[in-house]
């Protein structure tokens, strides 16, 4: 928690920010803090994981996210058996058990139906992240330090970088990399499809749909963004959710099936429809194919600001999986999800840039995040 004065001028600014504008907002299943403290303080405290902001007193005095034994699960409408529990601000996750991966999408179906102004996204990770907390901070927002609280950090402060930096860097790689395409396609496509596309281009570099475009592209080829990978394919999901890959530090990667399944969920997200975005809608209609429209692939500005790990913010639930899941994924399937570069110009692109010795300090620390199958 962050010490923050009343007059402080980001609280005037809370869009600007990420803060979250209403202050002192509290659980229905809060309870009184064990430590009592009297606390005189007119300091305020924010969150910097959501960007909520309390009184020193309430902060002290009250559980304002809630106690775990006094909430609800999370209203999902499925009745299979729960077993894991994590917390985030004002609720209870389920993690449910299922007995395959074919068992999710009907599951999923009828939370999209239950939920038709939001985007219901699905992210697999093998890996628990919880968030940086320490004891004393969990039992004064929480009631409890024995909680699951799962991070969804952003890559770019999870390799510290400067977001606005790297904001400019994927702006300025994404704009190369469209004039370098077009290069090739002043060659292979029809005057006709060419001037589409320059049209199409245009279009994109001085309108809104850059700022989606740039951030899918730097995403899904390694470079750090304020962006998580998001998808409505299952079994894009479950592939990461029971695969691991492994970089070298030229960035050649290799992957391998997990052995330990403790971990391996499909996170299930309740998404605002202004949050998120599919790379197809932001991407060129001539365009060549790459990992983003491989893994069908959704993004969103989910940690930013004062709220970093925004994304936790939409979890609903999520679904264990289990060692036999595997099977019920295609054979190579990572072969389809990352094509190599001799047929994926884009990744190609960002090889060519990685590889160039003009790029210095942060910039040459971005592109070395690049990484591919050989």
């Amino acid at each position: 928690m962050e010490k923050i004065k009343k007059d402080d001028y980001r609280l005037l600014h809370t869009g600007f920010y990420n803060i979250y504008p209403i202050q002192n907002e509290i659980s229905f299943a809060t309870l009184p803090n064990e430590s009592n403290k009297d606390i005189s303080s007119d300091d305020l405290l924010i969150d910097d994981y959501y960007g909520r902001v309390f009184s020193s007193w309430l902060y002290n005095n009250l559980t304002p996210y809630g106690v775990g034994e006094k909430l609800n699960y999370y209203p999902t409408g499925i009745s299979n058996e729960i077993v894991d529990t994590f917390r985030v601000p004002y609720r209870k996750i389920p993690i449910f058990k299922v007995s395959s991966l074919d068992s999710i999408s009907p599951l999923v179906s009828e939370m999209e139906k239950a939920n038709p102004n939001y985007q219901i996204l699905l992210r697999g990770q093998h890996s628990h992240y919880p968030i940086d907390r320490d004891k004393d901070e969990k039992r004064h927002l929480y009631g409890s330090e024995d909680i699951k609280e799962p991070s969804f950090l952003p890559s770019h402060l999870r390799s510290n970088f400067n977001e606005n930096f790297m904001h400019s860097m994927w702006h300025s790689q994404a704009a190369i990399l469209l004039n370098d395409i077009g290069i090739d396609y002043s060659e292979e496509l029809t005057p006709l499809e060419f001037q589409e596309y320059q049209k199409d281009i245009m279009a994109i570099k001085g309108g809104i749909d850059m700022n989606g475009f740039a951030l899918g592209i730097a995403q899904h080829y390694g470079m750090p963004s304020i962006g998580l990978d998001l998808t409505k394919t299952l079994k894009v999901a479950a592939w990461f959710a029971l695969n691991k890959m492994i970089i070298d530090n030229e960035g050649i990667t290799k992957t391998e099936p997990i052995k330990d399944f403790k971990n391996s969920i499909i996170y299930v997200f309740r998404c605002p429809e202004n949050s998120v975005f599919s790379y197809s809608r932001v991407r060129p209609k001539i365009f060549p194919s790459g990992r983003p429209d491989a893994q069908d692939a959704w993004f969103g500005h989910v940690g930013w600001g004062y709220a970093k790990n925004q994304l936790g913010s939409y979890l609903m639930c999520g679904f264990k999986m289990q060692p036999d899941f595997l099977n019920g994924l295609p054979k190579d399937f990572e072969k389809d999800l990352f094509p190599k570069k001799e047929y994926d110009p884009i990744l190609n692109y960002f090889v060519k840039m990685k590889n160039r010795g003009c790029y210095e300090s942060e910039a040459r620390r971005a592109l070395n995040k690049i990484y591919l199958f050989e």
